[in-house]
């Protein structure tokens, strides 16, 4: 014996007159690109503003493994790396300001030169 559902109805079905034309996703992409830039440029404006420098493009020009790690905390994982392994380079990002101070101040203490935090 099945369960009673009661009145059970399947969802209507996706009308094709509803399906985005090619010219509707055109319009959609180039509003995109368009905020897109702009969220860059005040995304570019913002940290000009408050003087913080970006990341040096010299650093990804001579060496051939770079090691990213995002949320690098205090930077203790990538300083035992980067001891262990100076042919490659690390580079550590931390959001939150006070880590930030405490990996960087760690990674200019152990004067590693394949190290880096920002």
């Amino acid at each position: 014996m099945k369960p009673d559902v009661g009145n059970v109805t399947t969802p209507p079905l996706k009308s094709w007159s509803k399906i985005p034309t090619p010219a509707a996703n055109l319009v959609q992409m180039q509003w995109d690109l368009e905020n897109s830039v702009q969220s860059h440029i005040r995304n570019e404006q913002y940290w000009n503003d408050k003087g913080h420098t970006p990341i040096p493009t010299t650093l990804f020009e001579s060496h051939s493994n770079i090691w990213l790690e995002i949320g690098a905390g205090t930077g203790g994982y990538f300083l035992e790396l980067a001891k262990t392994n100076p042919k490659s380079h690390f580079v550590a990002i931390e959001r939150c300001r006070i880590r930030a101070r405490r990996m960087v101040h760690k990674f200019e203490k152990s004067e590693l030169p394949n190290l880096q935090g920002f």
